[in-house]
């Protein structure tokens, strides 16, 4: 909306501060049938203010139109006419710029008006129907004529005419003299979203006789003072209640106050209020007409207690109370008295009462938000709360009747927290569990569910829900990992948060705990170069998959990585190690309650030591040479560099590979000259090919043939499994030349017939001397040892026996007993992923199973037990022993495998 600014003519000129600036003075502006009157200010930005009318036979009347902006004229001594003197903005309206404008009908506020405004500045417009508010303004607004701030949460002005109103539901506070002397009004429909009524909002509103509080929560001074036909009973929400508030309620005659703070003479000149029910912990006394007062709430602060005049009527309360009123004038006295005694869960009230007037009736519990809670017992004078949750305000209404009037008592009750600490201790663990045990605090009011929670600040388990009675709990958590440390947090919920909220109770400290190991600790056997590691596995309810030492080496390579398992224990064997150095190896293991875990294990290798001896035997071709050392008989890195022992520098060294046999390097140099001197000296070459050096020795050989044997030594087998083992050995050549080498072996029981086909042997080449003996019988004892040929004959190293595991003889002829309920029956080959099998069972569907004799699952799948031959879903095997197990759901069986 635009206003166009009409002629202007200067009258006064005033000088005005007004918040720092200077006014330039006063001046009117022609506006339909009134001339408005304008306090002008010029600053950067001129701007002015609506004031009353200058000229009091013409005040404003009708429909009065504020413009946006006007344009001040001065007439000059000097010239002829007059000049503009400023155009100014108008942004405000004087307080008293209507104020008694009886023939004012409507206004029309333009949006520059953003300055404050007031109900008060339209009082004693007694024909005004309507307040109008330009859409653009950011400040005001208007609905049906009635005056709001811009978002229409506080209604600032209704005109005095009106005679009713609706009210938006988003308006939260009604302005101070918003409806002063509507005198029209008598009734109105408050909406639910008002909270507080200013200073004399409903003043002189002579014919309102109805209206609902039970929203608000703050009434100002005067807020209904003249309001001589108004009817209210409960004023139960409101918190505060302002001077005069309802001065002269001539039809106020028995009220209940809530939980307000009263301010002295609030309810004066209300002749007819001669009952009043107060529920405040902090009130003036203001009802100097009343016959009684029961101050309800037991420890309720009288302001003014000691300061009353004329009180004639009787005070019902307790001794805290009535302790207050010292004045001779309070001359009727009645008495109750209370005892609180809280506990966790409840309460216990006993009432007395000195006069025995107080009667009680009934009793009821409150907490916020949940309404009526708990169970309430009642014997005698006495009341015992059960079911409530610790550490909560709770309000208790007692209904009572008290000279014969109902009252309720009102009384704030705190429940006491849980006592002692919560302290859970540790009863049991597993590999997949823990059990703790712990005192839960509770007391015989404690009727409400109580549940104990247990969990892990990361997660790694879903927490634990136990429902329980207080007193000695024990929780226990499954299906976690094993060999893993969990911080455990406990806490203890009071309630039901549906039905009356809860209370959580902490432990002081989680519990640090750890579930116990699959592995023990790792066991090692170091020379410089090698390692032999070891890992005992231990028995416990987690379900191992997959177990095995992990190829990743820390710090360095190595030159063989070889793993075998022997009963409960894993073994490790590195060589090329390098000497005074540190190793970290890792064995993983794949559980299924936990996946994939890894255990460490860090060493540092021994120093080398080397201490080169003389030949021990010399020909005129053939010499050899030792050195001490603490190298492990297993190391292939090591031997000698020797040559000529004239030859200049730049001729090469020759190296020749040779094993430790019983802390000695021992090796034959062959092809040597006769009669000539040479010198050698014994290394080490590790992995990653860094070379280890021990002394020069020198030797002769000699000018005519010498024989010596050859050395050979047999080592313990390993990794023996139902049909094959592993062996060792070493072969140094004597004098002669080595023709074949390598292992025989038999039966043991046959050791009297080694020289028939019972025998069998298996080539090796080189010094070290390693093969895998084949097809043996499963729970056989075998002899293995060493042989060398040479032209002179055999030689023999040391006989060593191992005993090969108990198992199947195949798989094509592994059955079940015939007579047994389930019958199972392979056939096929393992290794080949081809094997088949048949149930003889229930005729439905089985579950099968297969697993190494580790415990490894290997492959697992379902099948009909009908008797039929169905393919086993499993994939090519290495050749071992292999349990399948096959239940159709009633019973089970075993079947031990062989893979050839």
């Amino acid at each position: 909306m635009r206003f166009f600014t009409k002629h202007v003519v200067l009258i006064a000129v005033q000088l005005l501060v007004v918040t720092g600036i200077k006014a330039e003075g006063i001046f009117s502006s022609s506006e339909g049938t009134n001339y408005l009157w304008f306090n002008g200010t010029k600053s950067s930005t001129n701007y002015a203010y609506l004031v009353a009318c200058q000229n009091s036979d013409r005040p404003y009347v009708g429909d009065v139109v504020i413009p946006e902006s006007v344009t001040e004229w001065i007439w000059p001594d000097d010239i002829v006419g007059s000049v503009v003197g400023g155009v100014y903005t108008v942004t405000g309206i004087d307080a008293g710029a209507f104020v008694g404008c009886t023939e004012v009908k409507t206004i029309t506020i333009p949006s520059t008006v953003t300055g404050n405004i007031e109900g008060s500045f339209f009082s004693g417009c007694t024909s005004l129907t309507a307040i109008n508010v330009d859409p653009e303004n950011t400040q005001y607004s208007s609905i049906d004529g009635v005056l709001y701030n811009k978002d229409q949460t506080e209604l600032i002005r209704v005109p005095e005419t009106r005679t009713s109103i609706v009210i938006p539901n988003t308006v939260r506070t009604i302005g101070a003299s918003a409806f002063s002397d509507c005198t029209g009004l008598t009734s109105i429909e408050l909406p639910v979203s008002l909270t507080s009524i200013g200073d004399r909002a409903f003043s002189g509103c002579i014919g309102l006789s109805s209206v609902d509080l039970s929203n608000v929560t703050s009434i100002g001074d005067d807020a209904f003072s003249g309001c001589a036909d108004l009817t209210l009973t409960e004023l139960l929400n409101v918190k505060s209640i302002g001077s005069n508030a309802f001065r002269g309620c001539m039809g106020l005659f028995s009220l209940c106050i809530g939980e307000a703070v009263i301010s002295e003479t609030a309810f004066s000149d209300c002749t007819n209020l001669k009952e009043v029910k107060i529920s405040s912990g902090y009130t003036e006394f203001a009802f100097p007409y009343a016959e009684k007062v029961f101050f309800l709430q037991p420890d309720a602060i009288i302001t003014n207690a000691t300061d009353i005049n004329d009180f004639s009527g009787t005070i019902y309360a307790t001794q805290n109370v009535l302790d207050q009123f010292t004045s001779n004038n309070v001359t009727k006295v009645k008495l109750y008295s209370l005892t609180e005694n809280a506990k966790m869960g409840g309460c216990v009230l006993s009432f007395d009462s000195i006069f025995n007037e107080l009667h009680l009736e009934n009793a009821t519990c409150y907490r916020a938000g949940f309404g009526a809670i708990g169970t309430i017992e009642r014997i005698g004078n006495e009341y015992k709360i059960v079911g409530l949750v610790p550490d909560i305000v709770y309000r208790v209404e007692v209904e009572a009747r008290l000279d014969g009037e109902i009252v309720i008592i009102p009384i704030d009750v705190r429940t006491q927290k849980p006592y002692g600490v919560l302290t859970p201790e540790i009863v049991k663990r597993t590999q997949t569990t823990m059990e703790f045990e712990m005192l839960i605090p509770f007391d015989e009011t404690c009727a409400i569910p109580i549940t104990l929670y247990a969990s892990d600040e990361n997660r790694r388990f879903s927490s634990v829900e136990v429902e329980c009675e207080g007193g000695y709990q024990k929780v226990k958590i499954e299906k976690l990992k094993p060999s893993a440390s969990y911080s455990v947090f406990f806490r203890v919920i009071y309630g039901d948060s549906r039905m009356t909220g809860d209370y959580y109770y902490y432990s002081a400290e989680p519990v640090e705990c750890s579930t116990l190991p699959l592995v023990s600790s790792f066991g090692v056997e170091l020379t410089p170069s090698t390692a032999k590691v070891s890992v005992v596995h231990l028995e416990g309810d987690a379900t191992v998959l997959h177990s095995e030492f992990s190829r990743n080496v820390r710090y360095t390579e190595v030159s063989s990585f070889d793993t075998y398992r022997e009963e409960h224990a894993s073994f490790l064997e590195l060589t090329g190690l390098e000497p005074s150095r540190l190793y970290a190896v890792w064995y993983c293991v794949e559980t299924e309650e936990g996946g994939k875990d890894s255990v460490s294990y860090s060493f540092t290798t021994p120093a080398l030591e080397f201490e080169t001896l003389p030949a021990k035997a010399t020909s005129n071709t053939v010499a050899l040479i030792c050195a001490e050392t603490n190298l492990s008989d297993r190391e292939t890195g090591a031997g000698f560099e020797w040559r000529r022992y004239d030859a200049p520098d730049l001729v090469p060294s020759t190296k020749s590979p040779c094993p430790v046999v019983d802390g000695v390097l021992t090796g034959a140099l062959r092809n040597l000259s006769a009669s000539t001197y040479y010198k050698f000296r014994p290394y080490y070459t590790s992995a990653s090919g860094e070379t280890y050096y021990g002394e020069w020795l020198a030797f002769g050989t000699a000018d005519a043939y010498v024989y010596f044997d050859p050395t050979v030594r047999t080592y313990e087998a390993t990794g023996v499994t139902a049909t094959e083992a592993r062996v060792r050995g070493y072969a140094i050549a004597g004098s002669d030349d080595i023709t074949e080498q390598g292992f025989e072996y038999w039966p043991t029981e046959a050791a009297s017939k080694r020289a028939t086909t019972d025998v069998q042997r298996v080539q090796a080449t080189g010094q070290f001397m390693t093969a895998t003996l084949e097809d043996l019988q499963p729970g056989t004892v075998y002899t293995f040892r060493v042989y060398v040929e040479t032209v002179k004959g055999t030689t023999y190293g040391e006989e060593q026996t191992f005993t090969t595991a108990d198992g199947a003889t195949g798989i094509s002829t592994t059955e079940t007993d015939a007579d047994s309920d389930l019958q199972v029956a392979v056939r096929g080959s393992l290794s080949e992923g081809s094997a088949s099998v048949h149930v003889n069972g229930n005729g439905g569907e089985a579950v099968w199973t297969l697993r190494s004799i580790g415990g490894a699952t290997v492959a697992q799948g379902r099948i009909q037990a009908d008797g039929s031959w169905q393919m086993l879903d499993a994939p090519a095997l290495p050749r071992g022993i292999y349990l399948l197990t096959v239940s159709d759901g009633q019973r089970t069986r075993t079947v031990k495998l062989v893979a050839h």
